[in-house]
């Protein structure tokens, strides 16, 4: 039984890497977003009746009310607790209201953007999935790992903290060269790589949270 608890938080983990990069990859892919009330936390039903049970929306209400006011006053702190915490869901919730917000915010992006496929480079280049949208002068980048379990096999640890292999897309030539990722803030630039390619370091921001979108930041 010990055993296989250990086995379980190491799938759980992965599950939740895996659940998160879905939920990024459905709200900023080209067509429209769709939701099972109630996902917006970690959600184990698997078909009717059991995910048509009664949602309780007033605790999803206080959990928004919560991670508006903590991001604002702490938003270090909550990125931290966040990913800590992954288990009570939290993080998805946060990552929905981010994402869906930003895409209200840029609609144009994504209901008439153009959908560019963006390449992994280097030797782990198959675990990652990545994509730009463009509108005009409009951009935004979404970058999320993929084959986690085998990304993360040398790690001993399932814990958040562990640190991510080096990963890196490369971008068009056209595109904006600094970056700011919508969920964590920071900003990140551009590097000139071996062939003359620009290209983006992923590990550094999946250290922090694990799902990339990113909005350019004016020179």
């Amino acid at each position: 039984m010990e055993d296989f608890h250990e086995f379980r938080k190491r799938v759980a983990f992965l599950g939740c890497l895996n659940a998160l990069a879905q939920t990024l990859l459905k709200i900023t892919s080209p067509g429209i977003p769709d939701f099972y009330q109630g996902t917006e936390l970690w959600d184990f039903s698997l078909v009717d009746p059991d995910n048509r049970r009664p949602v309780d929306f007033e605790k999803r209400d206080r959990l928004i009310e919560e991670l508006k006011s903590r991001e604002v006053e702490m938003p270090g702190e909550l990125l931290k607790d966040l990913v800590s915490n992954w288990q009570d869901g939290r993080i998805k919730l946060y990552l929905i209201r981010k994402a869906l917000n930003f895409r209200l915010e840029h609609h144009e992006l994504f209901a008439a953007g153009e959908y560019i496929p963006l390449e992994g480079m280097g030797r782990r280049r198959e675990y990652v999935v990545a994509f730009a949208r463009r509108q005009r002068r409009q951009w935004a980048i979404v970058a999320v790992p993929r084959f986690a379990a085998g990304l993360l096999r040398k790690q001993k640890s399932s814990s958040p903290a562990c640190a991510w292999p080096a990963l890196k897309i490369a971008l068009p030539a056209e595109c904006p060269k600094r970056w700011r990722n919508v969920f964590t803030s920071k900003t990140i630039s551009a590097r000139r790589v071996a062939n003359g390619q620009e290209a983006i370091l992923l590990n550094g921001m999946l250290g922090t949270f694990p799902a990339i979108l990113l909005e350019p930041v004016s020179e």
